[in-house]
């Protein structure tokens, strides 16, 4: 295991980086096998997919181990939507987890309740290239909040101290 103090050694931080790999990619083909078995039952017609996580994992990144960061790396996740008449394809504009259930209700022809802090996907599902200026919110423990746009990610912690990075 990791020592209580320090950071892990070489040969134990591969064995980490390892087994998370060998889990992701375990999970990966368990859905490679629900969305075959849709196909295979006549229903990939008829049912939508929402597939997300949690968050990322550091996996030594800023002398990280684990889930507990506001950096990218830490808070960037699969959202993968398969939905019924829009093309498989990768959108990579900025969307939170609250976005999903708005989403859902688009797809599914329902109405939204007011107030919903998420907005519909929908939009990007349809035409991926669209302008989209939503930046994604994040909040770790109480204090410490990160916003991300397409082009930075703005961190500020509960001390008052701040990050800014820009990913161009």
């Amino acid at each position: 295991g990791i020592p209580q103090q320090g950071l892990p050694s070489e040969s134990q931080s591969l064995n980490l980086i390892h087994a998370y790999y060998a889990a992701v990619s375990y999970a990966d083909a368990q859905v490679g096998k629900v969305l075959d078995a849709l196909r295979d039952l006549g229903l990939e017609d008829d049912t939508v997919v929402v597939l997300f996580g949690d968050n990322g994992m550091n996996l030594g990144d800023y002398t990280l181990w684990g889930k507990n960061a506001l950096f990218d790396t830490t808070l960037r996740t699969p959202l993968l939507i398969l939905a019924p008449g829009h093309a498989s394809l990768r959108v990579e504009s900025v969307a939170s987890l609250l976005d999903i259930f708005p989403t859902m209700t688009d797809l599914a022809g329902l109405p939204k309740p007011e107030g919903l802090d998420g907005v519909s996907l929908v939009p990007l599902l349809k035409e991926p290239d669209a302008p989209w200026d939503r930046p994604a919110l994040s909040t770790f423990e109480q204090g410490n909040h990160a916003i991300r746009s397409e082009r930075y990610r703005y961190i500020r912690y509960h001390d008052g101290s701040e990050e800014l990075y820009d990913h161009e």
